[in-house]
């Protein structure tokens, strides 16, 4: 759902968005690579910052029904988010550059690039979910002992 509908939110965000729009954008980006570089990470702290990130992009569109169909989809963010960072912080750095490189798009009016950004940014972060869920599939390992070792 979300490779079908962020990539053409960002779209819209790049051709309507404002200096106030970017500002909170980079606001939240801020607070995201803060967050991400705490010491101590919260899982909470880094949903809230991500979710503001994509909510400022939703009020750029300046389009109701795609920010109250944004809701849904933050949602989903917000569990997503949840499952995979729960009890431990599950990104490598490259989450970061892929929200940056929306940004960047955006501000420059650039919409295929947006569009682009959007769509590497999604397909990281299914990676992630995707490693998480496996990870969670696999049963755990027997110890190596006297009744499990094999000759």
């Amino acid at each position: 759902v979300r490779l079908i509908f962020e990539p053409q939110v960002v779209r819209l965000a790049a051709t309507r968005r404002t200096e106030k729009d970017l500002e909170a954008m980079s606001t939240a980006l801020e607070k995201l690579v803060e967050v991400s570089e705490a010491a101590r990470r919260r899982t909470s702290d880094y949903i809230k910052a991500d979710l503001s990130f994509h909510h400022a992009i939703l009020l750029a569109t300046r389009n109701d029904l795609l920010v109250q169909l944004g809701a849904i989809i933050e949602n989903a963010l917000r569990q997503r988010d949840a499952l995979v960072h729960r009890g431990s912080f599950n990104q490598d750095a490259s989450f970061l550059d892929h929200h940056w490189a929306v940004f960047r798009a955006i501000s420059e009016r650039d919409e295929e690039g947006a569009e682009h950004a959007s769509h590497a940014l999604v397909a990281q972060a299914s990676s992630v979910l995707e490693n998480v869920l496996a990870s969670k599939n696999r049963p755990p390992k027997k110890p190596l002992g006297p009744a499990n070792a094999t000759a």
